[in-house]
């Protein structure tokens, strides 16, 4: 999945910055100084009058579409420990901004036309703290599964989830997976060899 961001600024400065707290997120990331067509695009500019700092983020969509804006101030004092703070509060805010735009696009796209990542983005959005969105999330990880069944990630959501399942006490959910679930297991421990979210999952789904 490109789940890719342009981050445009005229300072230095402040593209790098935003690229590295993105980029740490999980984000491609790409830095100009003027705006390119195809991408989402982060705005930013710093103002400062005396003491007083300012600075206004805009987070438009690939088509133009304004996502987010927002207005941080803070002082030349706590200059660095706001810097810092203001950072991670944009990119929290800009990438949930994302996500929901590319969860909606998921959702307008016809079943038949999904791809494993667009069924993955819709698991990762719905509500598992209700039956019914455990079964919807279980039902969209086996749909990433068959798409792509050579990445771990959709084996360790839908073991994930089967956990939840059966802490909650929705046995019929764990159940419907449960002659996968030997599968399911080996096939993440494989392909993701050993990662820590993988053993997470496993130990979660055996321990319930």
């Amino acid at each position: 999945e490109d789940k890719t961001i342009l981050v445009v600024d005229d300072e230095p400065d402040v593209r790098g910055y935003l690229k590295m707290i993105l980029e740490d997120a999980g984000f491609g990331v790409v830095t100009a100084g003027d705006p390119a067509p195809g991408v989402f695009v982060l705005e930013a500019s710093l103002r400062s009058r005396g003491d007083r700092l300012r600075l206004d983020a805009r987070l438009a969509a690939p088509d133009g579409a304004p996502l987010w804006a927002g207005k941080f101030d803070g002082t030349l004092a706590d200059s660095f420990d706001w810097q810092d703070e203001t950072g991670l509060d944009v990119a929290t805010k800009a990438i949930a901004a994302v996500n929901e735009t590319i969860c909606k696009q998921a959702e307008a796209t016809p079943e038949d036309q999904r791809r494993w990542e667009d069924w993955i983005l819709l698991c990762s959005s719905v509500s598992t703290a209700s039956k019914e969105g455990l079964s919807k999330a279980m039902a969209y990880a086996r749909h990433a599964i068959r798409l792509n069944p050579t990445n771990s990630f959709p084996y360790e959501m839908i073991l994930a989830h089967a956990g939840t399942a059966s802490s909650l006490g929705y046995d019929e959910l764990a159940a419907l997976i449960a002659p996968d679930m030997a599968g399911y297991i080996e096939k993440a421990n494989k392909l993701a060899g050993g990662a820590s979210t993988t053993r997470a999952a496993m130990a979660f789904s055996r321990y319930v």
